[in-house]
């Protein structure tokens, strides 16, 4: 093989290496995404088998990852949306309670006087019958 070949073929894999590892990244990047964990350079060093110091020194795949992050970082976690859910299940809650204490001392009141106005029909009888 001669040089012009060899450097060729070199060229090629090198490429070729370089594709596969920008696909693993995005795998990587797609795989955190669905499970709406963190994206940043370590775990998608772990996630994808990419070392660190590639995706630091591959511009592309830099590039991509800080656009992510910064995507990620915008979306609200699936804890916070959880947290918004239940604050608001709490104030419907406290509304819908807070209208039931309301009938309950109405109804409570309105009681107390019912019982007032037997009270005096009841001693009024007793004080005719004596």
């Amino acid at each position: 093989m001669s040089t012009k070949n060899i450097n060729e073929h070199l060229k090629q894999v090198h490429e070729l290496k370089r594709k596969r590892t920008i696909q693993k990244v995005k795998k990587a990047i797609d795989l955190l995404m669905d499970r709406n964990e963190k994206v940043n350079f370590n775990s998608i060093s772990k996630t994808s088998g990419v070392s660190k110091a590639t995706l630091y020194k591959n511009t592309e795949i830099r590039e991509l990852i800080e656009k992510m992050r910064l995507q990620n970082t915008s979306l609200p976690s699936l804890l916070q949306i959880k947290r918004e859910k239940e604050e608001r299940y709490k104030g419907v809650m406290i509304s819908s309670l807070k209208k039931r204490i309301k009938l309950l001392e109405e109804e409570n009141s309105e009681l107390k006087e019912e019982l007032h106005q037997v009270s005096k029909r009841l001693e009024k009888y007793q004080n005719s019958m004596s």
